[in-house]
């Protein structure tokens, strides 16, 4: 994934890892039940079966789902616990103010951040702009002694030991782990592989150069002053030794050019490139094509050289399951393909391996017309924009345009027909519980959800707020989100009378 901003677009495989919230989920605690928050009359949650049944009473400002059995609330003075389902506080040896469950397998894994002020730190002390001589309550200080930290950790529940943390100074950055679950015994975290066996947590790779697989399923480890590539279980897959690289030195149509791949202007210009022993390049995570060293003259058009499309390229992208490379340029309005023997081709001819968007997601390429191919519109309309949509590569979250008034509906390439009507003014971005899309029919409306699956209104739009599963209605002065189950109309909260 590349993103560049003013020009930020995003490169995506149409093969997408789902990004899911947690408060779209259910979490089972335990054979006999599961439980759900609930919001009591008094604005506080507790937890409730799916008949209503209040099991805790509300009592917490806030209340995440059960994960394992285990849920993370907050105390109305404001402190993070961490509870069982009999509503009993579970101890952690660690301190801290916030925390994160994450599971592998039926093992939990806490995420505990603790933010505290040092005075020991003197070379990050600073100087005050508002001290005053003449001394007063609220400037009176020289040097604002106390730095302010941040110590993240993580914590296995049932083995009740660390495995891992990192303290930072919060100017400077945050203290952030890259946490992606494997499978259910295997974790990766930040540049690191853990294995569980339920009894154990044990790191069996180390020193991952990026958080995410080669092509192939492999990863890229440092070695010395190299990189190698290994598999999942830290072995080695091939003898070649690879070095970070940020310029390619090419013949294009037999003029030579030093390009640099890593620059800030006049373009922002961006590839991971990694070379071997024989100096032949590749741009990662695709480690096994060349890119080429000889490029010939850019064929499709006069008006635009191959040395002027390399140099004003703003990224390089392998483009998997081929033997061709994507190039960007114009914020990703242009796009260009080149393979490996340095011949010009069509990028359409990998249409479907690779697409490029904006930060918010919509395609810029392929254009519209290469994939709505059949779209229906109403008489004066266009479409001015397209989404995908992860949770099912049939359907397109389609924007249409008339003037300045503009809609949304939902497209199937497979039936060739609107499963959601062109007529909102907003249509979400995740598909919740399956089938269903949350709305709002005009601009500052309630929130409603559609069934794409029946292709019919399921709720019609009486909230005022919605995230995800989470909505609200304005009926008390302070009116908290509640959870609400699409699917059975069911909202998880106690009503005024």
């Amino acid at each position: 994934m590349k993103t560049i901003d003013k020009a930020c677009f995003i490169l995506l495989s149409l093969t997408l890892l789902f990004c899911t919230c947690v408060h779209q989920h259910i979490w089972v605690m335990d054979s006999n039940r599961t439980l759900y928050p609930y919001l009591g009359t008094n604005e506080l949650y507790g937890y409730a079966d799916f008949d209503g049944n209040v099991v805790i009473e509300p009592q917490y400002k806030h209340a995440d789902f059960f994960i394992n059995g285990k849920a993370v609330i907050q105390t109305t003075d404001g402190q993070r616990k961490l509870i069982d389902s009999d509503n009993q506080e579970i101890h952690i040896p660690i301190k801290y103010d916030e925390v994160k469950i994450h599971t592998l397998g039926n093992q939990t894994i806490l995420e505990l951040v603790k933010t505290y002020s040092s005075r020991l730190r003197f070379w990050e002390w600073k100087f005050l702009p508002d001290f005053s001589f003449m001394g007063s309550s609220t400037r009176n200080r020289l040097i604002d002694t106390h730095v302010l930290r941040e110590k993240r950790s993580l914590y296995w529940l049932e083995g009740k030991r660390k495995i891992s943390s990192k303290t930072i100074s919060k100017p400077k950055g945050n203290s952030y782990f890259h946490i992606k679950i494997i499978d259910e015994y295997t974790i990766q975290i930040d540049d690191r592989i853990y294995i569980s066996d339920n009894t154990t947590i044990r790191p069996i790779i180390k020193n991952l150069i990026s958080t995410d697989k080669l092509y192939g399923g492999y990863f890229l480890q440092k070695k010395g002053n190299y990189s190698q590539i290994i598999d999942t279980n830290g072995n080695r897959i091939t003898d070649k030794e690879f070095k970070s690289y940020h310029q390619f030195e090419l013949e294009v149509a037999g003029h030579y050019l030093a390009l640099k791949v890593q620059s800030m202007s006049p373009y922002h210009r961006s590839a991971n490139l990694y070379v071997d022993d024989k100096m032949n390049a590749y741009v990662y995570p695709d480690m096994v094509k060349k890119f080429p060293k000889k490029i010939n003259e850019y064929p499709f058009q006069d008006t635009i050289s191959a040395i002027k499309i390399l140099k004003s390229t703003q990224v390089f992208e392998s483009i998997p399951d081929s033997d061709q490379f994507l190039l960007m340029r114009n914020f990703g309005k242009e796009v260009y393909a080149l393979d490996t023997l340095g011949n010009w081709r069509d990028p359409e001819e990998s249409m479907g391996k690779i697409s490029v968007t904006t930060r918010s997601g919509a395609i810029l390429w392929p254009k519209h017309s290469a994939v709505l191919t059949t779209i229906s519109l109403p008489k004066g309309w266009e479409v001015s924009a397209y989404y995908d949509i992860d949770e099912n590569p049939r359907w397109y979250r389609v924007k249409i345009q008339k003037d300045k008034i503009a809609r949304y509906g939902i497209w199937d390439i497979h039936s060739e027909s609107w499963i959601m009507p062109p007529e909102f003014y907003w249509v979400g971005y995740d598909i919740l519980e399956g089938n269903f899309v949350a709305f709002q029919k005009e601009e500052n409306g309630k929130w409603g959800f559609y069934d794409l699956e029946n292709q019919q209104l399921h709720i019609p739009p009486i909230y005022d707020y919605c995230i995800n599963s989470w909505v609200n209605i304005y009926d008390r002065e302070k009116g908290n989100p509640f959870f609400l189950d699409i699917k059975n109309k069911k909202e998880f909260r106690e009503k005024l009378d």
